[in-house]
């Protein structure tokens, strides 16, 4: 079983921080770590992300749904495809 947990947060914290912050939330949420944390492409820019770093243990991926300044966290077996 999956579970999925969407994540905002507009603060000028580094990208990094806010995706640790996220995480360790839905640790405590779900009782598991989530295994991929989904972005809006244009997030990368804004963030000055130059690539998609994996940030501890969890990898990051594009998803055109998600909005600004949020984070899709998710925790399952393998990356899903964007519908569409």
């Amino acid at each position: 079983m999956s579970a999925g947990m969407l994540w905002m947060d507009d603060s000028d914290r580094p990208f990094d921080q806010k995706v640790k912050e996220a995480m360790k939330y839905f640790r405590q949420k779900y009782g598991r770590e989530a295994t991929v944390c989904y972005i809006k492409p244009e997030t990368l820019a804004i963030e000055g992300i130059t690539d998609l770093p994996v940030i501890q243990g969890i990898t990051l991926a594009l998803r055109n749904n998600v909005l600004i300044d949020h984070l899709q966290l998710e925790a399952g077996d393998q990356l899903q495809p964007e519908a569409g």
